[in-house]
């Protein structure tokens, strides 16, 4: 399990104001169409800063 708050809590401490990931190694990914995979990415993504950077 990955510690996302963890993770951004550091970021924030020296100075980021935001982040984009995206996770590309998940078998499940790969069998999804490029389209699908994409807004999945921007999805999961504007979540992650939503929560941790707004």
């Amino acid at each position: 399990m990955i510690d996302h708050a963890g993770i951004a809590g550091a970021l924030k401490k020296i100075g980021f104001d935001g982040v984009c990931t995206i996770e590309e190694f998940r078998p499940e990914y790969y069998e999804m169409a490029l389209e699908e995979n994409v807004k999945k990415a921007a999805e999961v993504t504007r979540a992650f800063v939503d929560k941790y950077f707004n």
